[in-house]
């Protein structure tokens, strides 16, 4: 479903472009860090290099995380497939082995098909 007008895209494949976005954001006031307090990197540098979850046993994607003046946003190194508002995004350091925190994701940003982008040939690893 997309936007307030109730208008269903419906695609032929499970690979469609339209399926996948490399970019997901998350409210300020959403976000939980473990740690009580953003990493240092983020304080520091206001950017930090991480690994990032959106569903239950999928890969970890590399990923950057900004933070915005109400949002964190986290862009994935390659595309995600079906990142949904609602669904709780995790970020882990350290190879996968410290989660650093997470929060319900509010929006994923454009889709490829959005951005008329065709899909990389490889996209899990």
């Amino acid at each position: 479903r997309k936007g307030e007008n109730g208008l269903v895209f419906v695609c032929n494949d499970t690979h469609h472009p339209s399926l996948y976005s490399d970019e997901l954001y998350v409210k300020v006031e959403d976000f939980n860090w473990i740690a009580g307090e953003l990493p240092r990197p983020l304080k520091e540098k206001k950017e930090m290099l991480a690994l990032c979850r959106t569903r239950h046993l999928q890969p970890l994607v590399p990923c950057s995380v900004t933070m915005g003046d109400d949002h964190v946003r986290i862009k994935f190194d390659r595309p995600v497939r079906a990142i949904a508002a609602g669904q709780t995004a995790a970020l882990y350091v350290g190879s996968g082995l410290v989660c650093v925190g997470g929060g319900q994701i509010l929006k994923h940003g454009p889709t490829y098909h959005e951005l008329d982008m065709p899909l990389p040939t490889k996209l899990h690893p």
